[in-house]
């Protein structure tokens, strides 16, 4: 493995392509932060680093990691970004929306997070786990799905956090709420109909 470098650092976001994935590693990279994005589609940005990965994919991951590893730069921030949404109602949920629900927003978080984890602990890094406000209360009608991913990936957070305890490193868990983005759209096909509200 290469020598690390102790003067550059990076910032992995996974989604950083599209969406609030994209507006955090603009702003990240405007102070100056070597962001690099794992997404399927590569940002539209010129200071965005980026690794071609597909979340639904273990070897896609792995290789990604693989790829971070051989780097001299030491991991500053783990930001798991990344997220779907669905709507479907309760009695008619179909095993293939719930695997890419799951593999999207509670497998690839876990199974970055552990490949990367020796690194995270060994440089000190923090790890930002984004979530949702839908994590704290009982849901709503058609989101059982993604109601339950959320739920998993702040019970996942929380677990991180204790293990990781007697290290230098933080883990962080931003509750977001509804916020005007193209997620609604790549579902349905419409725009949200009251963006305000």
């Amino acid at each position: 493995m290469a020598k690390r470098s102790k003067g550059r650092k990076m910032t992995i976001i996974t989604g950083g392509s599209d969406g609030l994935g994209l507006q955090i590693a603009i702003l990240l990279a405007s102070q100056g932060k070597n962001v690099i994005s794992l997404s399927r589609t590569k940002p539209k940005q010129d200071n965005l680093d980026w690794i071609k990965t597909d979340l639904l994919d273990d070897t896609s991951i792995t290789n990604a990691v693989d790829v971070l590893l051989e780097r001299a730069d030491s991991i500053e921030t783990l930001i798991n970004c990344a997220a779907i949404t669905s709507y479907e109602n309760l009695d008619e949920l179909s095993p293939s929306e719930l695997d890419r629900m799951f593999k999207t927003n509670v497998t690839a978080p876990m199974l970055l997070t552990s490949k990367l984890l020796n690194r995270i602990k060994q440089d000190g890094a923090d790890v930002i786990n984004i979530g949702a406000t839908i994590a704290l209360k009982a849901g709503y009608a058609g989101q059982s799905v993604y109601s339950t991913t959320k739920w998993a990936l702040r019970g996942f957070t929380q677990n991180l956090s204790e293990e990781l305890k007697p290290t230098a490193c933080r883990v962080v868990s931003v509750i977001l709420g509804g916020f005007n983005s193209n997620m609604h759209k790549k579902v349905t096909g419409q725009e949200i109909v009251d963006p305000e509200n």
